[in-house]
Order: structure tokens, then sequence, then C-alpha cells
């Protein structure tokens, strides 16, 4: 009994860790954990003459975790194309004050699809460049440091992104990448200021950052 047990122990072990090799199709899995930047850009119309607009941008990082799933079509030999969707819970936010009025920007989650096309440098090593769409779920508050009230709202904003990345074979269906991936300037339409009811400035968010992962190839 224990040698059977041994034997199937054995044959599970062979097969999660080996058969296919690096540059073959498929589809695979896999978890990350990022850390990006969050930039959020606001240019507040003041009124006056003198000084019509401010603009002011509030930068904060933090990690998250998520998940991935894709598909790798090797093109011949060296080239291949992968298609992958993901998902990372995060929570980034930032705090930005022009004159008197702050706004407070959290972002819970991104998530999105991207393009991968990618060159064997060795059998196990591997770089590509990306394309594709992030959309970055986020809460948002505007308030006065002196009073109440306050204004609440949650919104989306999608972006192109773009980056580069690396993917190491550690066997041949495990593999560890690093990326670097980001959009500039999505512009959003927030919740109005809670002082002049209606008026809504001009707001733009960046998004960058580095993600390392584990995938699993089936």
């Amino acid at each position: 009994m224990k040698s059977i047990k041994l034997a199937g122990a054995a044959s599970a072990l062979s097969i999660l860790f080996s058969n296919p090799t690096f540059a073959d199709s498929g589809f695979y899995i896999g978890s990350h954990v990022s850390n990006f930047t969050v930039g959020h850009s606001l240019d507040r119309d003041t009124g006056t003459n003198t000084t019509p607009s401010i603009l002011t941008l509030a930068e904060e990082s933090d990690f998250g975790l998520g998940l991935n799933l894709g598909y790798k079509q090797q093109l011949n030999e060296k080239l291949y194309l992968a298609g992958e969707l993901f998902y990372t819970d995060q929570d980034i936010q930032t705090n930005n004050v022009n004159n008197l009025l702050r706004t407070q920007l959290t972002v819970n989650e991104s998530y999105g699809a991207k393009i991968k096309l990618g060159f064997d440098i060795t059998d196990d090593f591997s770089m590509y460049g990306l394309i594709g769409s992030t959309t970055l779920d986020f809460d948002i508050r505007n308030s006065y440091p002196f009073a109440p009230p306050v204004r609440q709202a949650s919104e989306d904003v999608s972006e192109f992104t773009f980056g580069l990345g690396a993917e190491y074979a550690v066997t041949g269906r495990f593999s560890v990448t690093a990326e670097y991936a980001q959009f500039n300037d999505a512009e959003f339409d927030p919740i109005p200021e809670v002082a002049v009811p209606g008026k809504i400035n001009a707001n733009e968010l960046d998004f960058s950052g580095f993600t390392f992962g584990l995938n699993y190839r089936f």
C-alpha cells in the first residue's frame, strides 16, 4: 500500500513539473503581486482673472495582489503571441489639496486585458512588449478642510496601457514573470465641487508600476 501511494505521488509530481516545453502553445493561469503608483492631477478653475486656474498633483504607491488567465501561441521557433486577462485587488489613496478644495481618491481594483508579443532569447528566458487596456475602479471624495459638507461617489476610468516584461521558465509548467506597465493622462469627470454646485474641474490619472508573477501552464 505504501509503495502504491509513493508511486502515485511521484506520478503526480512528474505531471506537475514536466511535460510541456517553454516554447509550447497553451493556456496558463497565474497569480501576481504588484507595486503601482497612481498620480491624480487636478486643474481647478478659480474663477478669477489674476489666477484663472491652479494645477496640483498628488501621487501615492502601494502593493496589490491579483490573478491572471491567458493563452500563449508560439508563432515560430522564437516568436510568440499571448493574450491575457488580469485582475488586481488594490488600496491606493491619494490626497490632492488644491487651494481650499480637498479631493481624496482611493483605487480599489484594476482589471483589463493585454496582448504580449515575445521573443525567446534562450530555451528558458524570453522578453516581450505589451499593449492593452486597464480599468481603474475608485472612490472619490470632495471636501473642504474647514467644514462640511462632503460629496462622495464611485468612478472608473479605462485607458490604453503599454509596457515591457520578461519571463523565466523554472520548469516546463511553471514560470516567473516581471513586467512594467503604465498609462498616462486618463481624463474623467469627477463629482462637482462641494461649495459650488455643478462646477466640475479637469481631472486626470496616471498609473504605472511593476508586477511580479508566477504562472502555471496546462
